[in-house]
């Protein structure tokens, strides 16, 4: 639920063993989440790393439905992500 407090130092370690992050969230993206905690600390301490970050955008909504409807719409549904995930090379 709360990002911090959060040991950058010791998260950005971890990070630094993969090629690409894929970061997921039920909020905005790129308004000082997650992904741009995340985005950061890769910048800083491992830029070889790339990102792809998953959430809603900032913009207004006419869709209605329920949370899976939501996920399914935004590719933060489990079939998105899988299908990303296995089209990355």
């Amino acid at each position: 639920f709360l990002l911090k407090p959060l040991d950058g130092r010791r998260l950005a370690k971890a990070l630094s063993a993969y090629k690409r992050i894929i970061t997921v969230e039920e909020g905005f993206i790129g308004k000082g989440g997650m992904d741009s905690i995340v985005l950061n600390l890769l910048n800083e301490h491992c830029p070889g790393v790339s990102m792809k970050a998953l959430g809603f955008r900032d913009k207004y909504v006419f869709e209605r439905g329920d949370r899976e409807c939501l996920h399914k719409l935004y590719g933060i549904d489990a079939a998105s992500i899988a299908g990303l995930v296995s089209s990355i090379k």
